[in-house]
C-alpha cells in the first residue's frame, strides 16, 4: 500500500479542485498533509479539529463529505467487476444519480444539458 502523503495525494487534489473556481473554500480535518495540498491550490482551506469537536466553532465539519464517500463506497462495491481503471466513470455516475434523485427526471435532465452544451 502507498504511504498516504501530500506528495501521493497532490495530483489527484490538482484535478478534483481544478473546477472550482476562486471563491471556493475547502473544509477538512487537520491532517497535516491538506496543508501542502491546499497551499498548492490556491484555494481557501478551513479545518476541524476533531480531537476537540466535531465541528468547529465557525460551522466547518468533514460529516457531508464523510457521508458521501461512504454512500459511493457502498454503491460500488455492489457492482460487479469494477475496474480500477474506469473509478472515475464510477464516481461521476454516482454522483450525477444523487444530484437528480428521480430516476425519471434523468434522461431529461441529461438532454438539457446535451442542449446547454451543443446548441444548435
Amino acid at each position: 500500500m502507498r504511504q498516504l502523503t501530500s506528495s501521493t495525494h497532490l495530483p489527484t487534489s490538482k484535478g478534483w479542485t481544478a473546477g472550482l473556481t476562486g471563491g471556493a473554500t475547502i473544509w477538512s480535518d487537520q491532517w497535516a498533509a491538506y496543508n501542502n495540498i491546499m497551499a498548492a491550490t490556491g484555494l481557501a482551506h478551513q479545518t476541524v479539529n476533531h480531537s476537540i469537536s466535531f465541528v468547529a466553532p465557525n460551522g466547518v465539519h468533514t460529516n457531508r463529505i464523510k457521508n458521501l464517500w461512504r454512500c459511493a463506497k457502498h454503491k460500488i462495491k455492489r457492482m460487479n467487476a469494477t475496474c480500477n481503471d474506469h473509478m472515475s466513470s464510477y464516481l461521476d455516475e454516482f454522483l450525477w444519480q444523487r444530484s437528480v434523485r428521480n430516476r425519471d427526471d434523468r434522461f431529461q435532465k441529461a438532454l438539457e444539458l446535451i442542449r446547454t452544451h451543443y446548441p444548435v
